[in-house]
């Protein structure tokens, strides 16, 4: 049985793609974007009520079904680029004492050992500004 799935794209534009059923993989429904969206399969970034969908998964697993709508973006992860490795001629860095837990150690408002005080990440999430980007799927993408 076929499965219409709306696609809401970046800048509003929406369109509606249909593929074969809900086992599809969520790949599939990307490639089937592709005319429409204008984005290269592998350049797509899905979310469905507020998860980054995986290629690998299949859309009965995220509980797609027709009707639904799908948010579409293009994604900053390059997938296919070289990853960068360590070797011996530049041998990785350490970061610097009191910059453990993504180098949030030295900011103030963190409490020993670089972990973060519970008041400070509270005032930060009560910000409107932040709240405003936590609901925004377009800043996501």
């Amino acid at each position: 049985m076929s499965v219409t799935i709306n696609i809401k794209l970046d800048g509003g534009k929406e369109v509606s793609v249909t593929v074969a059923s809900t086992e599809v993989t969520v790949l599939e429904l990307k490639e089937a974007c592709v005319e429409a969206s204008g984005i290269p399969a592998p350049e797509q970034r899905m979310i469905f009520k507020g998860r980054v969908l995986k290629d690998s998964q299949t859309l009965a697993s995220y509980k797609i079904e027709s009707g639904v709508t799908v948010h579409v973006g293009k994604s900053t992860v390059v997938k296919d680029g070289p990853i960068a490795t360590a070797t011996e001629d530049k041998p990785t860095e350490q970061p610097p004492a009191g910059m453990a837990f993504g180098g949030l150690g030295g900011l103030p408002g963190m409490g020993p050992g670089g972990m973060p005080d519970p008041s400070k990440i509270q005032e930060v999430m009560n910000n409107p500004q932040v709240q405003q980007m936590l609901t925004d799927p377009s800043f996501i993408t």
